[in-house]
């Protein structure tokens, strides 16, 4: 196979799904695609060429390999998902810093990443992976995962319940402040945000908030089409009252 081109239909895909040693072109969806698997691309001519154009290679929304970034590495606004082993293995890659638009850490992301001596993470609710592994800079010697470097995050976090979960060093970044109705992360409360509210009240898959406590327009710790109401009231007359 040399060419692929994938419908907007797909929204995952898993472990070594296209690994074709003469495939040259992909052809994306201008939609979100979370990437589950490892190695999806791997020993593709495709892969070396983005690789040639960017270290960190970002399709659909997901950084789907990094191996050969290195130094600080800040991975832009709008990316939502950081997929399975992106920077394991990798020894160079000494920062890296995650938008508030990065919803969820993939399995074993920086398993084994020696080098890394911060992680920042600028979305309060971001979904870790479950494994000590995940994050680390190597063993112990009775081959428990261990994290050398600092995780960086708010107050009462994800971030800092990980780190805490596992024993790793947590700084925190202060209080996060969200903006009012402001569901994507983008930092402005607009449309949007709305039709995110409506798609996940719809039980639309992969639908994810950046802060979902920004739309509890009701302040009663859970989402409803009461919050959507006060949501569209809010964004046409500028007050949820």
């Amino acid at each position: 196979m040399t060419s692929l081109t994938i419908p907007d239909s797909v929204k995952e895909i898993g472990t070594s799904a296209f690994g074709c040693d003469q495939l040259t072109e992909v052809n994306f969806p201008d939609t979100v695609i979370q990437f589950t698997g490892l190695d999806v691309f791997s020993g593709s001519p495709w892969l070396e060429a983005k690789r040639a154009e960017d270290p960190v290679v970002i399709v659909c929304g997901s950084v789907i390999d990094a191996q050969t970034a290195s130094g600080a590495v800040t991975i832009p606004d709008g990316v939502q998902y950081i997929g399975p082993w992106t920077f394991a293995n990798n020894d160079a890659v000494t920062e890296v810093t995650l938008p508030e638009s990065v919803v969820e850490i993939g399995r074993d992301a920086f398993y084994r990443s020696e080098s890394l001596a911060a992680l920042t993470v600028l979305n309060p609710c971001c979904a870790f992976p479950d494994g000590a592994e995940s994050i680390s800079t190597g063993h112990d010697d009775d081959w428990n995962a261990v994290y050398s470097g600092t995780i960086y995050g708010y107050d009462n976090s994800t971030a800092q319940e990980f780190a805490e979960k596992y024993g790793y060093t947590f700084e925190s970044l202060g209080r996060f402040t969200a903006v009012r109705g402001d569901a994507n992360g983008d930092g402005e409360f607009n449309v949007s945000d709305v039709v995110l509210l409506q798609k996940w009240l719809l039980a639309v898959p992969n639908t994810h908030f950046a802060d979902w406590k920004a739309v509890d327009f009701c302040d009663d710790d859970r989402l409803d089409v009461f919050d959507l109401c006060l949501m569209k009231r809010a964004l046409i007359y500028g007050t949820d009252k």
